[in-house]
């Protein structure tokens, strides 16, 4: 079995995460049904970046999923507590491992919040993350609401505490 290695984003893992990101959104249609709107608002992955970190897992040269983490601080929005850390996004690719991949991947970015001293983490799920629900649920997130309808479909608020922050 070849190692899988867990590293940040480069430029050029743009076009492979744009595959999986399209790749994980026809596993959600085929399993819920058509999400209206959802593939013309899809953020690029890629650009999350730009405010934060893209973590990617890479299996030999193939990249076998990425997440979006954006760190205390710096998403404004009603939902969210400045204090608190977000996963944007989660993508995986169909022929690995789904529950080995989402877990190093959410593992690393729980690392990452605590490291940031961020008092949780939160992930706001899209309808497709549903697909990786259970691994969130397994790492410790919690529902902590229903957000506003979007697109027409409801959202759901996951959150993990973390430690307490340490001056």
């Amino acid at each position: 079995m070849t190692e899988r290695l867990l590293r940040l984003f480069k430029s050029d893992d743009a076009a492979a995460i744009r595959e999986l990101t399209r790749a994980t959104l026809d596993a959600y249609h085929r399993r819920f049904g058509e999400t209206a709107g959802r593939a013309a608002d899809i953020t690029e992955l890629a650009d999350l970046a730009k405010t934060g970190s893209v973590f990617v897992a890479q299996q030999g040269a193939d990249i076998v999923g990425a997440i979006g983490y954006t760190p205390p601080g710096v998403i404004e929005h009603p939902l969210f507590s400045r204090s608190w850390a977000l996963i944007r996004m989660l993508v995986v690719a169909a022929p690995v491992d789904h529950s080995a991949v989402t877990s190093s991947l959410i593992a690393h970015c729980v690392a990452q919040a605590e490291s940031d001293k961020a008092e949780a983490i939160s992930v706001y799920s899209w309808p497709s993350d549903i697909l990786f629900e259970p691994d969130f649920r397994r790492a410790g997130f919690r529902e902590a609401s229903i957000a506003p309808e979007l697109h027409g479909n409801l959202h759901a608020l996951l959150l993990r505490q973390l430690g307490p922050k340490s001056d």
